[in-house]
């Protein structure tokens, strides 16, 4: 069974945090006070925080942008928000000027090791990703 999932990423693209509460589903991925506390402990460090998005949909819900732009008022900085589907990853950013101006935008990872993971984590079985070696 495929279930949504999180990583909070760090500006050297390392894991800093794996978000996978028991209450998730295939389309919905609960905040927790534990995910906001890590946020909130890593805000100088923290690049953004990837989701998967089992059902496919590889843009942000309505929720997941409120959900951005409330994170991003509280720690002070704007962050980079991938989705991850079964076929591909897209990454989204503010880019204004209204609240809710999310955008994608094109970007390559050194380090896609947390993609990998991700992935194995959100859809249960492992699966070499975009030509990723085994973990």
């Amino acid at each position: 069974m495929s279930l949504e999932a999180g990583v909070l990423l760090s500006v050297t693209e390392e894991p800093i945090y794996w978000h996978v509460p028991n209450n998730r589903s295939s389309s919905a991925l609960p905040d927790s006070r534990e995910l906001w506390n890590k946020i909130w402990e890593n805000k100088d460090k923290v690049l953004g925080f990837a989701h998967s998005h089992p059902l496919g949909i590889i843009c942000p819900s309505q929720e997941d942008i409120t959900t951005f732009s409330a994170i991003e008022i509280a720690i002070g900085k704007r962050l980079l928000w991938p989705i991850l589907t079964k076929e591909v990853i897209t990454y989204w950013q503010w880019n204004g000027p209204a609240k809710f101006n999310y955008h994608q935008i094109y970007i390559s990872f050194s380090n896609k090791k947390w993609i990998y993971m991700l992935y194995n984590v959100s859809y249960s079985y492992r699966f070499l990703f975009a030509g990723l070696p085994p973990l």
